[in-house]
């Protein structure tokens, strides 16, 4: 999750009563280490605040971490047992159909997961570079294509946000020379096939947007009330 996308979901979630949102259950939350040392935006403008206003949120990943509450795959009936046992009013599920094999199955598993008149609300990459995790299929679907994948659900919000690219990913952590020694390491790890195609592949495709702009979609989906 890109802070832009953290913005987005603060901006909205805080629109929403704690009666619409909670409980909360988050698809490929990942560890309490990524949310709070890696990506430290996710808990600052996404968990933290809700957790303030008295959300309940339920982690779930297929990686058994710390600050997972749930772990397994969502197709396996123990696993989805308990998710169902959760009674979820919100769903968030960001940053995850793009690595898929099929999207539209794990979506219509996480529609099950939520209560009629529940919230399902989504991130995806629209433009963007190819990065694994482990694979990218190289789903990019603006907020409409997402919407379809959740049939018997209304749109309440989307949006195509717009963040910078790979060179203000540099410029904001590094000096100007930092960032250009990093890009000449990409350019010689690149040039040496270093890791294998798949890791050619990424960094050529996250090269390639130095000063092209990162294009997210985001959308908020109401399912249908009894």
């Amino acid at each position: 999750m890109r802070l832009i996308e953290a913005k987005w979901l603060q901006k909205h979630l805080n629109d929403m009563d704690v009666s619409e949102l909670s409980p909360l259950l988050e698809i490929g939350s990942s560890s309490l280490e990524f949310r709070t040392v890696a990506k430290p935006h996710i808990e600052k403008f996404v968990h933290a605040p809700l957790r303030e206003r008295g959300v309940r949120i339920i982690t779930t990943d297929l990686r058994d971490a710390e600050g997972v509450e749930i772990v397994g795959d969502i197709f396996d009936p123990v696993v989805g047992a308990k998710l169902q046992d959760v009674q979820a009013k919100s769903l968030l599920l960001c940053n995850l159909l793009e690595h898929l094999v099929d999207p539209a199955a794990f979506a219509a598993a996480c529609k099950s997961f939520v209560r009629p008149g529940g919230y399902i609300i989504v991130t995806v990459p629209y433009d963007y570079p190819y990065h694994l995790d482990p694979i990218d299929t190289m789903y990019r679907p603006t907020p409409e294509e997402i919407h379809a994948l959740f049939p018997d659900t209304r749109i309440v919000d989307s949006e195509i946000l717009v963040d910078g690219g790979r060179w203000s990913d540099l410029r904001r952590t590094r000096t100007p020379i930092q960032s250009i020694k990093s890009l000449l390491g990409d350019i010689a790890r690149l040039i040496m096939l270093r890791g294998g195609i798949d890791r050619a592949k990424s960094r050529a495709s996250r090269l390639s947007y130095l000063a092209r702009k990162y294009k997210i979609s985001a959308v908020i989906l109401r399912t249908q009330e009894d």
